[in-house]
Order: C-alpha cells, then structure tokens, then sequence
C-alpha cells in the first residue's frame, strides 16, 4: 500500500512515535540522574560518616542531610541553565533561564558537584561542635575485633 520507501523509512506515524520514544527515553534518564544527584548529596555524607567515623553525631546527620537536599534543589531550580522559572531569576526585558546566567559555565554545573561537598563540610562541622554518643553505645556500634571475643567465649 505505501511501496518500498515505506518499508526502509518508516510511514510518518512509525516515524514521529519512534521521535516520541527517544524523547520520553531522555527525559528518564535525566530524571534519574536528577534523582540519584539528589539522593546522594542528600544521604551518602551520613551514611558513610555513619559507617566509618565514630564522631558523627544525630544532629550532623541531619544537618548534612538537610543542606545536601537544600543546596540541590536550590541548584536545580533556581541556578541551572533552563531550571529558573522564579520570580527571582525575572529580569526587565523577560526572564532569564538562571540567576547565574551572567557568569559563564555555572548554569550548566550539575547539582551535586556543588552539594555533596557542602553537606560532607556541614556533617564534618555539626559533628566537630555537638555533644558525641555514649561511649558505651559507640563500642557496641563500632566493634573493635570480634575474633577476638569469639575466641575467648
């Protein structure tokens, strides 16, 4: 019914829906990357400081958790190449696209280059200034050897 050019090309339906499917392709990969940016500057800084570093204290965690979460989306609504649709970025003669448009190469920084190291520096300082755990309960959490008491049980 179309001819040959149909069979190599595609008729314009198959054409404009495998257009729509590459789109909706990129547009999941974006908001996962998005996502994963998110989290990780939201929870990696506590969860490796949990695991690693006896000095973590509650109120680091969360601190570290909140500044990694407000950095990001700070960054990606208000600073991002396309991401600013704020009054605040609004300028005389329309709207800018970022509050950093003016400054070469910032709007196209990702999110989390800018807060994963802000929130390890707010759990390393909050940590630093804040009360630590009970001894008692950091020697249960974090256990020295336990082949050693193993052995002698």
């Amino acid at each position: 019914m179309y001819g040959d050019a149909d069979r190599h090309h595609g008729r314009p339906a198959d054409v404009g829906h495998h257009q729509l499917q590459r789109a909706r392709g990129v547009c999941h990969r974006r908001f996962t990357a998005i996502f994963f940016g998110l989290c990780a500057a939201t929870f990696l800084p506590a969860y490796i400081g949990g695991l690693f570093w006896r000095r973590v204290t509650r109120t680091g965690a969360l601190a570290s958790m909140t500044v990694g979460m407000g950095v990001s989306l700070f960054w990606l609504l208000l600073s991002r190449q396309g991401g600013g649709r704020h009054p605040a970025c609004a300028t005389g003669h329309g709207r800018q696209t970022s509050l950093l448009a003016d400054y070469p190469n910032w709007p196209m920084v990702d999110p989390i280059v800018i807060a994963l190291p802000l929130a390890v520096l707010t759990l390393v300082l909050v940590s630093a200034f804040t009360k630590p755990a009970d001894a008692r309960h950091l020697d249960l959490c974090f256990a020295q050897d336990l082949s050693n008491e193993s052995r002698t049980s």
